[in-house]
């Protein structure tokens, strides 16, 4: 258990530097790079697989609504967003445009 908090400090501290480093990227630019790692995995990704998952959902949501946004299937464990979950992004984005 020690080892895993470990590595979970280890991961949220390199998401978080990721983040910065991608802090003007767009949400669709970081749709898609989610996308990009779940075709070079095979599959959707669990957002500990992905370098700045913790960053994406801090931006955008839970990871569901990020699965569902980037077009990719649910991991098995995730349940789909919360529709009101769904609207309140779609509607915030569709504001800033």
């Amino acid at each position: 258990a020690e080892q895993a908090r470990e590595t979970q400090a280890a991961r949220k501290e390199r998401d978080r530097v990721w983040g910065e480093k991608h802090r003007e990227d767009t949400d669709e630019q970081l749709l898609s790079y989610v996308k990009a790692v779940a075709s070079d995995l095979g599959q959707t990704p669990r957002k500990s697989e992905v370098i700045g998952g913790e960053y994406i959902c801090k931006r955008i949501g839970s990871w569901a609504l990020i699965c569902t946004l980037a077009e990719l299937p649910l991991p098995k464990e995730l349940k789909p967003p919360k529709r009101k979950e769904l609207l309140q992004y779609l509607n915030s984005h569709n504001q800033e445009e």
